[in-house]
């Protein structure tokens, strides 16, 4: 879904519309979540799952980095970062690997190859993702 097509103001205005009813006030930032996973999934269904996998290390480090025993927040935090970096550089220079190191016609290669770019990787370099990041070192 792109930013300038009437589906995404469609989009938009429903949400404003549901954002701001007072029956739903309590439920305003469900809304808010909803809407954006409609959003990711418009165009590529199956990346909700990628988005879902880093929302939930991102939640998990960050939880265990404040609550977790003293001796393991610093590993946890790293770990987090570790992880959300791996899936960055799996998505960004997968392509790059496979044509580079694996011979042409390799399934491994061609699989590589295929993978579409996530919308956070293809845009303004990787900024959810370094935002994601950030949050979970700060």
């Amino acid at each position: 879904m792109l930013f300038n097509r009437f589906l995404f103001v469609g989009l938009v205005l429903i949400t404003m519309l549901l954002y701001y009813m007072p029956l739903l006030a309590r439920h305003q930032v469900l809304v808010l979540i909803f809407s954006s996973l409609c959003f990711y999934a418009y165009h590529q269904p199956v990346l909700l799952l990628l988005l879902l996998f880093s929302v939930g290390i991102n939640i998990l480090s960050s939880y265990y980095t404040i609550y977790g025993a003293p001796k393991h927040r610093k590993l946890f935090a790293i770990s987090g970062v570790a992880l959300n970096l791996a899936v960055l550089l799996f998505f960004k220079y997968g392509s790059l690997i496979a044509r580079t190191l694996l011979p042409q016609g390799s399934s491994v290669g061609e699989f590589l190859i295929s993978l579409p770019l996530p919308i956070g990787i293809r845009s303004e370099e990787h900024t959810s993702e370094l935002q994601s990041r950030q949050y979970l070192v700060c």
